[in-house]
């Protein structure tokens, strides 16, 4: 019997309430001190909200063992967790019982294809070559049609009559490659790499394409037709239809093309933009701190970037599980390599018991940091003793393994691939160097959890693309810096004599990708052939109608006018090639030498 005062705007006066309490499974009952409606808990239910109904006119609310504060005694049922409910999360609690004594680790043999590159990429040494095994030709013939599509809408929605001819191929092949070189050659302004000042003068801009043509492509460059974007309010929009063409190449290509080690990696990246969009994130632990965020799965060993899903937010159409987002994202990111004895490394956003268990069921280890309020994580770790630098504890549960080691602050770590053995390292502790006990699975942690920050190093020394408020753009320059950086990864393993740097590989590139826009601004006017054409087949001289110069004459410096190259006008031609030529000498020495222009 307990009594209770119980408080009301009318009166104030005191109650006696009684509480009767059952035995049964499925119900919370309660008892009141009058007819009237009680909200409480019901005693061994759990930590649910009961609702009892009885015989009272009034309605009061409650805590505690299933008393009521209301007026009457009254037997309701309760809507809190019935001790059935308990008892199902006691067995799923018994199937995690951690214990001191060792598991045998899981002997799962490695059935994955030979680390290196396959298919098409095996051999591949050029440089162009293995760019093109990401980005084919295809990809470009759709970025022509597209940016000369929404550049004939643009000029017809603003009326503009500024001088505009359609992009041809090789243009769009040099702008990447000038976009290259601007990763390599980092100017303030984009006008600086046109400029004449001798300080920052680089004439090679000058003679792949003039500043004003660059700008043109620069702003009419697309990847989609815009007259197809999606509704907003369709619940299966995609937003990131803007650039979902070069995502899906990319995914595809990637996974085609080279077979990663035994050691992968999975971590965030992020593509650094402060543009206006939903999906935007803060990460404040990141270097690039704001930005759109990226899942990716990378070769722990060369850098590689395997799968990646860039991240839009929730998604209510995806299919999900009850373990979480970071559970989620290794599944899928994992799911052509299950099965094949890899071992995959995660920190402790993605690493959970429960993820490491069903990883091992698909023949995958795993290892990584792991968070302490993570479900099924022992509580007998977490305790409050005091600990020294390197001491260690570890518990077992099957075959999976947790540590707690103790370095500047406690680190808890989860495997599946490795025990409680223990080495010795040398940290630094205060001024002295010392040698700290280390648990093995932190140093294999260590050592393979950098794949995507492998991939991210080599992307940001010579990142190409230029500042933006358009987000699609941001993506799309970080795109092929993704297809340059696995591009340098396949060349590594292709080439056998001395690998070039970074550097060299993105130089040679961007001078392959303008070698032809190159040539044709040397010869304007006129189409171009190429030395195989000129120099083999049947040519015939005619007589044409126009007064045009020699082509081999016009490198012929006249003895008459100094310096200055002759000024022979001619009309006899060859019309395969259609070019003027002088009858005899010019004509022959064009057709049968590679360099005329010494001859």
């Amino acid at each position: 019997m307990y009594f209770f005062w119980i408080f009301d705007k009318q009166y104030i006066s005191s109650c006696i309430f009684v509480h009767y309490y059952s035995d049964s499974e499925t119900s919370s009952e309660q008892s009141g001190g009058g007819r009237g409606r009680g909200r409480g808990r019901g005693q061994r239910r759990g930590r649910g909200r009961g609702r009892g109904r009885g015989w009272g006119r009034d309605r009061g609310r409650g805590r505690g063992r299933g008393r009521g504060r209301g007026r009457g005694h009254g037997r309701g049922s309760g809507r809190g967790r019935s001790r059935k409910s308990q008892e199902s999360e006691g067995d799923d609690e018994d199937k995690w019982t951690w214990e001191e004594k060792p598991e045998k680790l899981v002997d799962i043999q490695f059935s994955g294809d030979k680390p290196g590159p396959k298919n098409q990429a095996v051999g591949v040494t050029k440089p162009l070559d293995c760019f093109h095994l990401f980005l084919s030709e295809d990809f470009y013939d759709q970025l022509l049609i597209e940016t000369n599509r929404y550049a004939n809408q643009q000029r017809q929605l603003n009326h503009d009559n500024s001088p505009w001819n359609p992009v041809s191929k090789e243009e769009i092949k040099a702008f990447i490659g000038l976009v290259i070189a601007m990763g390599i050659v980092s100017l303030p302004s984009i006008n600086d790499y046109w400029s004449t000042e001798p300080m920052h003068c680089h004439s090679w801009f000058r003679l792949v394409m003039p500043r004003d043509r660059f700008r043109q492509i620069l702003r009419y460059i697309h990847v989609v037709d815009n007259t197809t974007a999606p509704s907003c309010s369709d619940p299966q929009h995609d937003k990131l239809w803007k650039v979902r063409p070069l995502i899906n190449c990319l995914e595809k290509v990637s996974k085609e093309l080279y077979s990663p080690n035994k050691q992968l990696s999975i971590d965030e990246s992020m593509i650094g933009t402060k543009c206006r969009l939903s999906f935007i994130q803060y990460l404040p632990k990141k270097p690039t701190k704001w930005g759109i965020k990226v899942w990716a799965c990378c070769d722990a060993i060369t850098g590689y970037i395997y799968s990646f899903e860039v991240y839009t937010g929730a998604d209510k159409s995806a299919p999900k599980s009850d373990h979480g987002q970071g559970y989620d994202v290794v599944m899928k990111l994992m799911s052509p390599l299950l099965g094949k004895g890899y071992t995959v490394y995660t920190d402790n956003f993605y690493s959970s018991p429960q993820l490491f268990q069903d990883l091992l069921d698909s023949k995958t280890k795993a290892s990584g940091t792991v968070r302490k309020n993570r479900k099924h994580f022992p509580k007998n770790l977490d305790v409050l003793s005091k600990m020294n630098r390197g001491d260690c504890k570890f518990l077992h549960c099957d075959n999976l393994t947790i540590c707690r080691w103790f370095d500047n602050k406690d680190v808890f770590c989860l495997s599946t691939c490795c025990t409680n053995s223990t080495t010795t390292i040398r940290r630094r502790v205060g001024k002295e160097a010392k040698d700290v006990t280390c648990p093995n699975i932190v140093v294999d942690y260590n050592k393979h959890m950098g794949g995507v920050d492998l991939a991210d190093q080599a992307m940001c020394y010579y990142s190409i693309g230029r500042k933006t408020m358009k987000w699609w753009r941001r993506v799309f320059w970080r795109l092929h810096d993704h297809a340059i950086t696995n591009a340098y990864v396949l060349y590594k393993a292709n080439y056998k004599d001395t690998i070039k740097r970074q550097k060299d590989f993105r130089m040679e590139l961007a001078y392959s990708l303008t070698t032809t826009a190159l040539e044709l601004r040397r010869h304007p006017g006129r189409p171009h052939t190429t030395i195989l054409s000129r120099l083999t087949g049947k040519h015939y001289i005619y007589r044409s109608s126009n007064l045009k110069r020699c082509t081999v004459c016009a490198y012929k410096k006249s003895s008459s006018r100094g310096t200055k190259y002759k000024d022979k006008k001619i009309k006899t031609w060859c019309p395969k090639c259609n070019v003027h030529l002088c009858v005899g000498k010019c004509f022959e020495a064009y057709h049968s030498r590679v360099n005329y222009k010494k001859f």
